[in-house]
């Protein structure tokens, strides 16, 4: 699959480039590669190619729909919340854990999850190198 989409065929259109509606709905890249459901594709795509999630997200049927926990999760990172360190870099050693941010917005790790991968894929991709490095200590 990722060689699907750096090869550019997740595009209807070549000649179009990256557009809203120039890019095939994940199912339907998932039935190109071959997957019995689009969560891989989902997962992939916003792990390891955020400008093909950005404009996927845009897409969503609900985009703008209001949600407090969401909007109390994007104003806590915004403000810089989620770095142990918020003047410090944005890297693996500075950014508080999923469980830490929950406890602080009272929330459930899991909906830190989804909102990480979904709103702030690159702090996400970061996330997975955090957990990763703590494994191999």
């Amino acid at each position: 699959m990722r060689a699907y989409l750096k090869a550019g065929k997740h595009l209807r259109d070549d000649a179009k480039g990256l557009t809203l509606g120039n890019v095939k709905t994940q199912r339907e890249i998932a039935r190109d590669v071959g997957f019995r459901d689009h969560s891989g594709v989902r997962y992939v795509i916003r792990r390891e190619f955020p400008d093909i999630a950005d404009l996927m997200t845009e897409r969503r049927p609900f985009p703008e729909q209001k949600s407090p926990k969401k909007s109390a999760f994007i104003r806590y990172v915004k403000a810089g919340q989620h770095l142990r360190d918020p003047d410090g870099k944005p890297d693996a050693a500075n950014l508080k854990s999923q469980r830490e941010m929950a406890s602080d917005l009272s929330v459930d790790r899991m909906l830190i999850s989804y909102y990480m991968r979904e709103y702030f894929p690159d702090l996400a991709a970061i996330m997975t190198t955090k957990q990763w490095s703590r494994h191999k200590e």
